[in-house]
């Protein structure tokens, strides 16, 4: 009993020396060079032994990140285009780049087709805005003006890029189809049931699916269900690939298509049968999607064609062959016709596979 105790206890000290001694990781770039620095998607990097933070500044316009102690003595401090942190990878928030004007601005009703700048500092409110009042449009970042906070009706927020660039006249309340079920309404975005105003100007509208199983649901919905979570919808850096956004009346209206997904391997033929159960969501939407099977170098298999690059054409890879395609949820459960794989060819395969490995 007490060799257990002081094993326990050691392994506990070895692991709390490991957590001591491992170095600080931060995000080190710049946008200039790298657009994942702005969005803070760029991997981190070792800092050196004695660095306990991170920071992420604006110099000469472009997003800087790395470790506080690169930096001069409290030169963070003194800055408001600084922010440091503590923790591994801290130093990863958004930046938003956004249109700026006042009221007073010649053009700022209008559509607006410059580029838009970085926010002045980066702070908990990480968004663009356009705001109307009395008829006239103010432009910026959601530090600026906390009053779209409380007075939501008469702003549009948005988390990305130059967002919030639109006309006066599309400064608007939206509609949006409103759901969260795993129903065929639901599924296919029938939109004369489920139309919703927003609470928000010129919203965006959102789909989204909880996970690819059969068993779950798809939330249609405006964007302030999600806040934040809007930026990595509508990113073209997107790295939420169940969730799409979209601009303008009831355009989240369209079906999240489910197909078959399974591969057949040297130890499990079950993909060549008949598919009764049910169909999981695709991993990725696409805008027409389609369902796909098809005998790939001898092994059959079935998916979307949303897995794959667009301009990917899945029958015309190199040992395809009995490929099919087609439209329509679940459509491609149909028993695999082609000739299959006997138990000894397969057997031959996987004893090879292990022979070439060794």
């Amino acid at each position: 009993m007490l060799g257990q105790t002081i094993f326990s206890f050691g392994l506990i000290l070895v692991l709390f020396t490991n957590e001591i001694l491992a170095n600080m990781h931060c995000l080190q770039c710049t946008s200039e060079s790298d657009e994942n620095c702005a969005e803070g998607t760029h991997h981190t990097s070792e800092c050196l032994p004695e660095e306990d933070s991170c920071y992420t500044r604006l110099v000469g316009g472009h997003v800087v990140r790395g470790c506080l102690l690169d930096l001069p003595l409290d030169e963070c401090l003194n800055d408001k285009t600084c922010r440091s942190c503590v923790g591994n990878g801290c130093n990863s928030a958004y930046w938003p780049k956004c249109h700026h004007c006042g009221s007073g601005d010649v053009g700022c009703d209008e559509e607006q087709l410059s580029s838009p700048e970085f926010c002045g500092q980066i702070a908990g409110w990480n968004y663009c805005y356009a705001r109307l009042n009395g008829g006239q449009v103010t432009r910026g970042c959601g530090f600026e003006d906390v009053l779209c906070i409380v007075e939501p009706e008469s702003c549009q927020i948005c988390f990305n890029d130059g967002c919030n660039g639109l006309a006066r006249d599309a400064l608007k309340l939206t509609k949006c189809q409103r759901c969260f079920n795993s129903t065929t309404d639901c599924i296919e975005g029938i939109a004369s049931t489920l139309s919703s105003d927003c609470s928000r100007l010129a919203d965006a509208c959102v789909t989204l699916v909880t996970s690819i199983a059969s068993s779950a649901k798809v939330i249609r919905d405006c964007s302030e269900v999600i806040e934040a979570g809007i930026r990595s919808c509508s990113s073209t850096l997107n790295d939420h690939p169940l969730c799409v956004s979209c601009q303008g009346d009831n355009c989240n209206d369209k079906r999240w298509l489910r197909c078959h997904q399974c591969k057949v391997t040297t130890l499990d033929s079950s993909c060549n049968a008949e598919q009764v159960d049910s169909a999981m969501f695709c991993a990725n939407y696409r805008e027409g999607n389609r369902c796909y099977s098809r005998v790939l170098n001898g092994f059959f298999e079935r998916g979307c064609l949303s897995d794959f690059d667009v301009n990917v054409n899945v029958c015309n890879v190199t040992g395809t062959e009995n490929c099919n395609i087609c439209d329509g949820q679940a459509c491609n459960g149909r028993i695999n016709s082609a000739p299959k794989l006997g138990g000894l060819t397969i057997m031959f395969q996987f004893i090879l596979a292990i022979y070439t490995l060794g």
